[in-house]
Parts: structure tokens; sequence; C-alpha cells
């Protein structure tokens, strides 16, 4: 359980990242992960990195609701995003 929590919040922002940055182009979709890169994972989900995750989350629906990207939007979420996933390594996740 502990183990899919944390590959799901890998997953999530590696699919995130995708959407707000990769948007351009044909009309093919995002690509989404084809599985864990990461093994071995111990330990819960920080919940302070839980909390910048759903943040950075929210800031990127927000956006997408008001279609107003544009390149410092796209780099000010994905660092979002880093930081939450920073915090969980912090946390010694």
């Amino acid at each position: 359980m502990k183990k899919q929590r944390m590959t799901g919040l890998a997953a999530a922002l590696a699919v995130a990242f995708v959407v707000a940055c990769g948007g351009a182009g044909g009309p093919a979709g995002p690509k989404t992960p084809d599985g864990p890169t990461r093994t071995g994972v111990e330990g819960e989900v920080a919940t302070a990195a839980v909390k910048k995750f759903d943040s950075a989350l929210a800031e990127m629906a927000r956006r997408d609701e008001k279609a107003d990207w544009n390149d410092a939007a796209c780099t000010s979420v994905a660092q979002q995003f880093l930081d939450a996933l920073k915090e969980q390594k912090d946390a010694g996740g």
C-alpha cells in the first residue's frame, strides 16, 4: 500500500508534467508511464509532500480550466511538483 502511494505520486507527477508542458504538437495525447520506475520504496508519503503535490495539482487544473498556459506557468507548475518530490525525498521517502 505504501509503495503504491509513492508510485502513484511519481506517476501522477510524470503525467502532470507531460500534460502541462508537452501539449504542443499533433493529435497524439500525452504518454503515460509504462510502470513504476522506482522500486524498494519504504515508509509513507510525507504529509508536507502530499500538501505540495495537491496544491500543484490544483494549480494545474485551474490553468487547464482557464486555458492560460504559457512557458512561465508551465515552468512554475512543474517546479511545484518537483518541490513536492524534494519534500518527500527530504523526509526519507
